[in-house]
């Protein structure tokens, strides 16, 4: 095999923020007796060097209208483990939680034009006998910040101050309208950073509900079975889907993650090309949990990366730099047969001219403003 530039990836491992310098040939990558894998591509007939990862991942694509599982992958390599990373694991979800936390906030009577102040704060931890200290990802506070960018920021500081505002109780019972049980939700304010677990095709099926306007789908695989001779013994009957939330609320949500996927923390999602596409990243603390979970009203798709055994990835690491490029991959490998939805409003929403300052509604002539979508209920 022909040294190529493409192993530059194989550099020695000093920790997991560290590598040496890319190597420029094989002798000094390898010694005679070291065992080492190739890669077929089935299409050039040739061969190449690759390793097996220690990092795992799990995919799952579905219809949101229905439930229908349109793809599914549990892990690297099926017969190296046969534990399925999409149905039996339950990875903590970071950031990948907040959409469900703004939810009851609007649920709630709060608007996306609600100002909170993303400002350092400190919590007594009688159980540590320590102080929490939260942070943002970026080490930066921005004062009052309207909840619309805050999510689409993800803005951990606003976050737990939401939280406390509208009340921990009445975020988990929220929560429950999108398949989260109790016992999967902390009773603490640490649950506004994403310390609730999900299985990535539980985590599919509670996005569902903000693509197809508020309502619960079961996920399901098999649709028909027959036997040889063309004879149906098994048919998957309708079943009838409940609205669980407000669809003004999914809409909401689901506009402002269109916006993160334009200029937030899924930014990376323009490379598509497609107006229509929202999404959320997710990463827990040490990121040893990197969520993306995109969508419209067609697909949803979550992705996860993180090790078996829960350790960092990396100090650099993100589900943006980990999970969402391989959601990208896999809707361009797809994205001509994705629809392309026009994102309609639900019958009550509004597009009201907000006071950046104040958050509420603008004078007509006010200059310091911006258009906001919200609830007919309020502010007007």
């Amino acid at each position: 095999m022909a040294w190529t530039s493409k192993l530059g990836w194989a550099r020695p491992y000093i920790n997991e923020d560290q590598r040496g310098t890319k190597p420029k040939a094989y002798s000094e990558l390898l010694q005679e007796g070291d065992l080492v894998w190739l890669e077929q591509d089935m299409i050039k007939s040739s061969l190449s060097l690759t390793q097996i990862p220690e990092v795992q991942g799990s995919i799952v694509a579905m219809d949101p209208s229905n439930g229908a599982v349109k793809a599914l992958v549990g892990g690297y390599d099926f017969f190296l483990s046969k534990y399925n990373r999409a149905t039996q694991s339950s990875p903590l979800l970071g950031s990948n939680y907040k959409p469900f936390l703004y939810a009851s906030a609007l649920d709630a009577g709060l608007t996306a034009s609600t100002l909170i102040n993303d400002a350092p704060i400190v919590f007594e931890d009688e159980a540590l006998e320590a102080k929490w200290r939260p942070r943002n990802a970026s080490g930066r506070f921005y004062g009052p910040t309207r909840l619309r960018e805050a999510l689409l920021q993800s803005v951990n500081l606003v976050s737990i101050r939401l939280l406390r505002e509208i009340g921990i109780e009445r975020v988990r019972n929220y929560s429950q309208n999108f398949g989260f049980k109790l016992e999967e939700l902390n009773s603490d304010l640490s649950l506004a950073l994403g310390t609730a677990s999900l299985s990535p095709i539980k985590n599919v099926a509670a996005y569902s509900v903000f693509a197809n306007g508020g309502k619960s789908v079961e996920p399901y695989f098999i649709v028909k079975i027959t036997d040889r001779s063309g004879n149906t013994i098994f048919q998957r009957e309708d079943v009838e889907i409940e609205q669980v939330i407000d669809a003004r609320v999914a809409f909401i949500i689901k506009d402002i993650l269109q916006e993160a996927a334009r200029r937030g923390t899924a930014k990376k999602v323009k490379e598509l090309g497609r107006g229509d596409l929202a999404g959320k990243t997710g990463t827990t603390n040490e990121a040893e949990s990197t969520w993306f979970t995109g969508f419209n009203e067609s697909l949803v798709t979550t992705v996860w990366v993180g090790f078996d055994q829960p350790k960092s990835l990396g100090n650099r690491e993100f589900g943006s730099s980990t999970a969402l490029p391989i959601w990208i991959d896999f809707l361009q490998a797809n994205i001509d047969d994705l629809p392309i939805n026009k994102n309609l409003p639900p019958e009550g929403i509004v597009s009201i001219k907000i006071d950046k300052k104040t958050g509420l509604k603008a004078e007509s002539d006010s200059r310091n403003s911006i258009f906001l979508i919200l609830l007919r209920r309020v502010l007007t």
